[in-house]
C-alpha cells in the first residue's frame, strides 16, 4: 500500500495503475493497492489457485529506479524492469488480509 500511496503522491498519476488499484472497489473491500514485484511474484507461484490471470506481464508498484518500473511476466515467470514507467502491462490489485 505504501507504494501506491507514494506513487500517487508524485503528481502528474492520473490514469496510472496505482491509481487504478487505489480507486478498485470488489465484494465491499476498498483498500486495494498495486502489488510490489515480490507480491506478484507470489500470485505468479499460485496462478493456479488465485485464478484469473493472463499470460501476460503485469504492473507492479516497485521502482527499479527514478525512470523504471518492475514488471511480471506471468508466461515464463520472469521479473524486468522497464525502461519507461509508462510501458502498459495489466494491473491485478491485491489487499492485506
Amino acid at each position: 500500500m505504501a507504494n501506491t500511496i507514494a506513487i500517487l503522491e508524485q503528481g502528474g498519476n492520473s490514469g496510472t495503475a496505482a491509481e487504478y488499484a487505489l480507486e478498485y472497489v470488489n465484494g465491499g473491500k476498498t483498500d486495494w493497492h498495486l502489488p510490489s514485484k515480490d507480491e506478484l511474484n507470489e500470485l505468479r507461484k499460485h496462478r493456479a489457485i488465485v485464478g484469473g490471470f493472463a499470460n501476460d506481464y503485469y504492473r507492479s508498484s516497485s521502482e527499479a529506479n527514478a525512470t523504471a518500473a518492475w514488471l511480471q511476466d506471468f508466461l515464463n515467470g520472469f521479473q524486468f524492469s522497464t525502461l519507461n514507467k509508462s510501458i502498459n502491462g495489466r494491473v491485478r490489485p491485491v489487499r492485506a488480509l
